[in-house]
């Protein structure tokens, strides 16, 4: 009996010990994992392959730290996250529907359909996942502060860039041209709106000073890159900042001045800034050119021939409306309607995608897809986060939005890597609550 008793004892004491050792294994995984995610929210926009290697390393990470029925009971509760596979199923099915898996809108690169869908869908927004089930509520203002990191670094790699060509009579245009100033812009609008939450958040004057500078220097920095979305996006986002500030301070003279202060501005930028200057008159010449002479040769002119290609498809017959045009040969549908009906636009096939998002992703999965795509963002924007947090949140909706008009998220891994790691960072939040609040007001 009592020799019964040591071995129950012994058996107890190991079964203890052994589960204190997976305890301090997991919670050890879970810290080297938080760690990745600051490291991917450093380096995703500014790397060229780091950031692969962060998703990569955040993978094996996230399988080892286990706990799968607390993480999957959390990724169906958030309903983003399923939603978003949801859009992946239906591209699926489409490219079932499709009579080839070569021709539709893809990348060169990625000319294989079920390619293009992994490769650049997933892959990226698996941070999403990763994040919204394993961040710690303790790294969620490090992650935050990484990505304004970033967006500082390419804030002054903007300015560094213009003066540096300007003193060397070159043109700023070539440089904005070769890059994605569109995702440039986005990027640098989520950054100021979330530099406005610390902002108003903050209780020292040194840090609103400096706060406030790099506030000034992103919207300048979003009007010399002259993307008509990103300054579009930063109208809207201004227009949400003075409705969040009257509504705080239950006064519609805030909101009467902020908008004629940001109507002032942009109307300054416009007559002082060429680059603004340049694309809005670009603007107009194009739709001059497109109603006038039927000319489609230009940046605005292949967009709407793209949009009105799109309609005339998409509503041709009931099945086309319902299930779009198949994901695999959307590219021929549109290359050959052209080519029958109107030759002088067939040049606007080279493009890869529609450049905007609400019909690509019509096309490529239906309707039911697109309306799901939008139900990501009512979503996302109606999560129930602090009030101080909402500003930025609103700001990573809008902006969003906007690029949709314009531009896609799934031809480009970063550009889908900025909208996992909102997703992630914004669902962490929410998911703490109360309980998240910066190092700066838990010392207040």
């Amino acid at each position: 009996m009592v020799f019964y008793s040591i071995r129950k004892r012994i058996s107890i004491m190991s079964t203890n010990k052994v589960m204190t050792l997976q305890k301090k294994s997991q919670g050890s995984i879970s810290l080297v994992l938080n760690l990745v995610f600051v490291l991917y929210a450093m380096t995703f926009i500014v790397s060229s392959g780091l950031e692969r290697l962060t998703i990569y390393l955040a993978t094996v990470l996230w399988l080892l730290e286990g706990d799968f029925k607390i993480k999957f009971s959390k990724l169906f509760s958030q309903k983003v996250v399923v939603l978003y596979f949801a859009i992946i199923a239906l591209f699926l099915l489409s490219v079932f529907m499709s009579d080839s898996i070569t021709d539709g809108f893809t990348q060169v690169k990625y000319a294989n359909a079920y390619s293009y869908i992994f490769h650049k869908n997933i892959v990226y927004f698996m941070m999403a996942v990763y994040m919204s089930t394993s961040i710690k509520k303790e790294f969620l203002q490090y992650v935050l502060y990484a990505f304004l990191l970033q967006v500082v670094y390419m804030t002054f790699n903007i300015y560094y860039l213009y003066f540096t060509q300007y003193i060397h009579g070159s043109d700023f245009t070539y440089f904005i041209m070769s890059t994605n100033r569109i995702f440039y812009s986005i990027a640098l609008n989520i950054g100021l709106m979330l530099f406005i939450n610390l902002y108003l958040k903050s209780f020292k004057k040194v840090y609103k000073i400096f706060i406030g500078c790099m506030m000034v220097l992103i919207i300048f920095a979003v009007l010399l890159l002259g993307s008509r979305a990103g300054v579009l996006a930063l109208i809207i986002n201004f227009l949400i900042l003075v409705i969040y500030i009257g509504k705080k301070h239950a006064n519609y003279k805030y909101m009467i001045a902020g908008i004629i202060l940001s109507s002032m501005m942009f109307i300054m930028s416009y007559l002082f800034i060429p680059q603004v200057t340049q694309r809005i008159n670009m603007a107009f010449s194009d739709l001059n050119k497109v109603y006038t002479s039927h000319n489609y040769n230009s940046s605005l002119g292949i967009r709407i021939g793209l949009y009105e290609t799109s309609i005339n498809l998409l509503f041709e017959n009931k099945c086309s409306i319902v299930c779009g045009l198949g994901y695999g040969d959307a590219k021929l549908k549109f290359k050959n309607y052209l080519e029958a009906n109107f030759p002088e636009k067939a040049f606007i096939t080279k493009q890869p995608h529609v450049h905007n998002q609400y019909l690509q992703t019509w096309i490529d999965g239906g309707l039911l897809a697109m309306f799901l795509y939008i139900a990501i963002l009512i979503v996302l924007f109606r999560l129930k986060i602090p009030h101080y947090d909402k500003l930025g949140l609103y700001g990573f909706v809008s902006s969003f939005a906007v690029l949709g008009l314009s531009d896609i998220i799934y031809h480009r891994g970063v550009v889908l890597g900025l909208f996992a790691f909102g997703i992630g960072l914004f669902l962490g939040i929410e998911q703490y609550g109360s309980k998240y609040k910066l190092k700066k007001e838990r010392e207040a």
